[in-house]
């Protein structure tokens, strides 16, 4: 994208990272997400931290079908039985083999209800060997225990004094690419 674009467009989408290497991730973090999807995915933490671009690569990685709901906005157990379900337990446009999963991936997931959560159990379980789910959320007490125990809970929070400054680094040679991309000075 040329310099002029950049700076007249939404940074945000404009420079979001298009792989896992692009990412500014805690090395714990790259090295569980590193490993695909042989688990459904939670990422968690506070807002800003990449969970959404983190879960979109993921999801454009998958060899299958994507569905991709906000739980801010479908939120309540039709969503559930009306189109996750149904999407889960479709055939795949794909071959279906263990290569070619189907991903849900719920941005937002604590806007989901304690019903739609409730709901969604079964459905982990009996769609496992066809289908990945990818949640992001930013209040994981808001997640239920038992979609949690479901899940590999990844946490994008730094965890210890060392995290924070790896990622206070990493931030700020992140901002002067950015700057140096659109040609505003600093200092």
């Amino acid at each position: 994208m040329s310099d002029n674009k950049i700076a007249n467009a939404l940074w945000t989408e404009t420079l979001r990272p298009k792989s896992l290497n692009q990412c500014i991730l805690l090395p714990r973090v790259k090295s569980e997400l590193e490993k695909g999807l042989i688990d459904n995915i939670l990422l968690c933490g506070t807002p800003g931290l990449g969970k959404t671009t983190i879960a979109r690569i993921l999801c454009k990685q998958a060899k299958g079908d994507v569905l991709e709901l906000n739980g801010s906005l479908e939120n309540g157990i039709d969503i559930i039985r009306q189109r996750v379900e149904m999407f889960a337990t479709s055939a795949s446009l794909f071959g279906g083999g263990f290569d070619d999963l189907k991903v849900v991936f719920f941005d937002e997931s604590d806007g989901l209800t304690k019903e739609a959560q409730k709901a969604l159990r079964p459905l982990l379980e009996s769609t496992w060997k066809s289908c990945r789910y990818i949640w992001t959320c930013n209040y994981l007490e808001k997640i239920i225990e038992p979609i949690q125990s479901r899940f590999n809970v990844i946490s994008l929070n730094p965890i210890n004094s060392s995290e924070e400054q790896y990622l206070i680094e990493q931030y700020t040679i992140r901002v002067k690419q950015i700057l140096d991309a659109v040609k505003i000075s600093y200092t």
